[in-house]
């Protein structure tokens, strides 16, 4: 019985594996690539439509909490960082912007995914 709970532990307990990749952003403005950085999830801009842009983090500091990424997002258009939760599923980030009593909801396509359906 003491094995079976040492073991139950240990599985619930493992930190989830850092989504990698890189994701469309739906207005078309560019992609964002993810990546760890001291053990926190990061998301810079790649290939965007500003050039200015590229390299710029819009996701900053996540951390898988319970069931779900938290941490910041960053708003170009509010030149302003919101708080920001996402859960990946079937390749896309599903992710809940909230700012005060607002909230939004943005999906985010895999790139990989995007270039299967276009073939």
């Amino acid at each position: 019985m003491k094995t079976l709970l040492i073991a139950s532990l240990i599985f619930f307990t493992q930190a989830q594996p850092i989504p990698k990749g890189e994701y469309e952003i739906p207005d078309g403005k560019g992609f964002i690539e993810l990546y760890e950085k001291e053990g926190k999830l990061y998301g810079k801009t790649v290939r965007a439509e500003n050039p200015e842009m590229n390299g710029f983090d819009v996701l900053r500091d996540f951390e898988f909490k319970k069931d779900k990424w938290v941490g910041k997002i960053y708003s170009a258009e509010k030149k302003k960082l919101f708080k920001a939760s996402f859960v990946e599923k079937d390749d896309e980030l599903k992710i809940t912007v909230s700012a005060g009593l607002m909230k939004k909801r943005l999906t985010w396509k895999k790139v990989d995914e995007i270039a299967e359906e276009e073939s």
